[in-house]
């Protein structure tokens, strides 16, 4: 029997089987993350082609089958649920720690909570920051599913975010999030290739980490609090507006990168002043790293 028979049949006969059992609601929680190791089906093809043994090639094509199968029931188990509905509206929510997977999240506002962290894995796509009054986190997005872990300690509210799989096309990336104006703000944001708007002018901003490869993020900071933003970056452009009421200071450490920063005094290498500084209540410190980048920061007159 020809290895391409084999592959075939064992892929058509294992996705029926998967498939149907989750029309009858039968779970199979294991496949969600295969899709990730879909290289695997290269590698195995790869070593088909050489020069083995007929009964290694048949079983290397039975294997590729399997995975193929499991591979597109990743997908569909991501997209359908088991009675053909598909999942945007989905949701799990608990007091203390939800995990939402949806196309929309919304959090109210919480008298009780001081403090919010936001830990943000974009990876590609359009991502828009602005700011709420009248939630204390929101999240909209044009993917089939998202996922957002919430937990609560004392005074302190916790948000994790991470899009889903099954995110295919840069425009269906585009997500928009909300912060509430009423928290002290902790960030940390990671995104690939992506562009970013940034809109914190009337934010409680304490700390931002963006760490981002191939991106474009314009920032605008507001004079509420201090402020401290730490940029690690590759092949990225950041244009950030500060305004001109408070004391910035810029430190950067890079190479094969240029910098512009209008209105900066430097007072050592590497290292940018507002030449008011000293004499603002405020002050925001931004800390450039990386290779390949374009930081630009500039003063809203």
């Amino acid at each position: 029997m020809k290895a391409g028979t084999i592959f075939g049949g064992s892929f058509l006969i294992f996705l029926g089987v998967f498939i149907l059992l989750l029309n009858f609601g039968v779970e199979l929680p294991a496949f969600q993350g295969i899709i990730k190791f879909w290289p695997v089906l290269l590698i195995i093809w790869g070593i088909a082609m050489l020069k083995i043994h007929n009964v290694a090639k048949i079983i290397l094509a039975a294997l590729s089958g399997i995975l193929l199968a499991l591979i597109l029931t990743s997908l569909y188990i991501s997209v359908v649920d088991g009675f053909g509905n598909v999942n945007i509206d989905k949701k799990f929510e608990f007091k203390n720690k939800s995990k939402v997977f949806s196309n929309s999240y919304e959090d109210p506002i919480d008298e009780t909570i001081k403090y919010a962290e936001l830990e943000f894995s974009g990876g590609m796509g359009n991502f828009n920051f602005d700011v709420s009054d009248n939630y204390g986190f929101v999240i909209q997005s044009k993917s089939l599913s998202i996922e957002v872990t919430k937990t609560i300690k004392d005074s302190t509210v916790k948000y994790v975010f991470s899009g889903t799989d099954v995110d295919i096309g840069e425009s269906s990336r585009s997500v928009n999030i909300l912060l509430g104006k009423s928290y002290l703000w902790d960030l940390e944001l990671n995104t690939g290739a992506s562009e970013s708007n940034i809109n914190f002018k009337e934010l409680l901003l304490r700390n931002l980490k963006i760490d981002a490869g191939a991106s474009d993020f314009k920032i605008n900071i507001g004079d509420l609090t201090d402020s401290k933003i730490e940029i690690s970056s590759g092949a990225a452009n950041f244009n950030i507006t500060v305004p001109s009421n408070v004391g910035c200071r810029i430190k950067t450490q890079t190479s094969l990168s240029s910098t512009k920063f209008k209105d900066f005094i430097s007072s050592e290498p590497g290292v940018f002043y507002s030449d008011d500084y000293d004499d603002w209540k405020r002050k925001i410190n931004i800390e450039f790293e990386g290779a390949l980048s374009n930081f630009e920061v500039k003063r809203n007159k």
